[in-house]
């Protein structure tokens, strides 16, 4: 299972207010210090708790509860390899099992309508010469509604892309930029052929502290069944949701 994107989707489709807890391990069960009972043993108690009622999807690992639509594998093989980089995690657990909030609530979000599938992600790397033809043919070839792109840095792309993203949003796809990095979140700052300020004036959306994995889930929960300006609103309202609806416990 891909924890991190997987749990997301649980967290997009599901509207009960009881909390839904994944159990990550790292270890397995014939390992010394095997971390998959412990987590495993949080998870139901995390579950059982009512303090944590309509804080929707969490994934527990090395005694830390996470949002799903935060958490990242931050590291290929260490026990403690996932990570709200931005975030942190929603609460912590202590000796006896007790549960601390770190977050008093978190916003959520949920779809009134199915998935539509038709979106990609295109990972760019920041190295000279990428064709901007390429993303133009990703397009061309599936047909897809929605695009997004993993750029740099707080959004930015490879010059020569902005007028692709112009042209795309202009024929109705809906363009989401995303980061590889993983804190901090996007934000359309640089100018510049290809700098987050021109793509946003281009009409593209910006992911904020989503993942492109992420980012390509909610797009597919906003597109299903409706126009190119319908969709693209659906997506700022959840993305006005789901990045900047937590509060931080003081």
């Amino acid at each position: 299972m891909l924890l991190g994107v997987s749990d997301f989707a649980v967290d997009l489709v599901t509207s009960a207010d009881k909390p839904v807890v994944f159990a990550s391990a790292m270890r397995s069960a014939d390992s010394a210090s095997a971390d998959g009972p412990r987590n495993l043993s949080n998870a139901v108690a995390a579950a059982a708790s009512p303090m944590l009622r309509g804080f929707g999807v969490l994934v527990n690992t090395s005694d830390e509860l996470h949002a799903a639509r935060w958490i990242r594998k931050v590291h290929t093989h260490h026990v403690n390899a996932f990570s709200s980089p931005t975030f942190g995690p929603v609460a912590t657990f202590g000796p006896g099992g007790h549960i601390r909030l770190v977050h008093r609530q978190i916003a959520r979000w949920t779809p009134a309508w199915p998935l539509d599938p038709d979106v990609h992600v295109v990972a760019m790397t920041p190295y000279t010469g990428l064709a901007p033809g390429l993303v133009r043919a990703v397009v061309e070839h599936t047909g897809a509604r929605g695009l997004v792109l993993e750029g740099f840095g707080l959004g930015n792309l490879p010059a020569g892309l902005t007028s692709v993203v112009g042209d795309l949003t202009e024929a109705g796809v809906v363009v989401v930029i995303a980061s590889r990095v993983l804190a901090g979140g996007t934000i359309p700052v640089y100018g510049g052929d290809g700098g987050g300020a021109g793509l946003a004036s281009a009409g593209a959306v910006f992911a904020g502290g989503l993942s492109a994995a992420k980012a390509r889930l909610l797009l597919m929960c906003c597109l299903s069944d409706t126009s190119y300006a319908q969709a693209r609103a659906r997506l700022v309202d959840a993305l006005d949701v789901l990045d900047g609806g937590f509060q931080v416990e003081r």
